[in-house]
Order: structure tokens, then C-alpha cells, then sequence
């Protein structure tokens, strides 16, 4: 995507309320230190649980609010969502020799997250609904 990324390498991530306030050298950096792809792993016997997560466009204010510190942010090239699940897609595809099916959630699925929904919804005071 035309951006160079580094590991990582701050140890102090466990006094920090964000998680993108720091960096582990499980996470992705650009060279001024900016943290642009989070990656978390949780290890148990022989498996591991991988989730990662890409800072695109946060509300910068209401960050502010939450976490108490101003939010940084990694200036990445002008690039629609299609445009960056095409080259992360790609980048997997390549690194694991893997291939991808993308299909529709059925009915079933639609169902279960319906009658979820209400659990993960965040209320803010001031705010909608997120």
C-alpha cells in the first residue's frame, strides 16, 4: 500500500488505556513510531488466536475524551476500504499460499447477530449510539 512499516518495541503497553497509545513488536509501525496495525495474540498449548486491527479513520475528538491523550495517527495513501482489504487479501494470499471464498452471511447468521445486537451496542453520554 506504498507504506513502510517496522516492528514494534515499546514495553511499557501494560500502563496505557489505549492500546493504540503504544507499541509492541507484535505491532506494526511507520518510521516516525506511529503505530498502524495492532496485533494481539493469545497462546494456549499448541494454538494461538490471532486478532488484528488497522486504525483507519478514529474520531480524533472523541479518542481524546476517552483515553485522555491526543490520538495519533499513521498518513496513509488515499485508499478506499475495497482498495485495502484487496491488498491485505493479496498480501495473504501470497505470504500463506492461501486462497479466499468470500460468500454472504445466510439467513442463520443474520438471525444470531439480530438477536445479539443489543449486547455489543455502546452507549455514550452526549453521543449516538456506536
Amino acid at each position: 500500500m506504498g507504506v513502510t512499516l517496522h516492528l514494534g518495541g515499546d514495553r511499557d503497553y501494560a500502563n496505557r488505556s489505549s492500546c493504540f497509545g503504544t507499541a509492541t513488536a507484535a505491532d506494526l509501525v511507520t518510521s516516525d513510531g506511529t503505530k498502524l496495525i495492532g496485533s494481539a495474540q493469545l497462546y494456549r498449548g499448541d494454538t494461538v488466536l490471532q486478532h488484528g486491527s488497522m486504525q483507519l479513520a478514529p474520531d480524533r475528538e472523541l479518542f481524546s475524551q476517552i483515553f485522555g491523550e491526543p490520538c495519533r495517527m499513521a498518513v496513509l495513501p488515499k485508499l478506499t476500504t475495497d482498495d485495502i482489504i484487496a491488498n491485505l487479501t493479496e498480501a495473504a494470499r501470497s505470504s500463506f499460499g492461501v486462497t479466499f471464498k468470500t460468500q454472504e452471511l445466510d439467513t442463520q447468521a443474520w438471525d444470531a447477530i439480530e438477536a445479539r445486537r443489543d449486547q455489543f451496542r455502546v452507549l455514550l453520554s452526549g453521543s449516538e449510539d456506536i
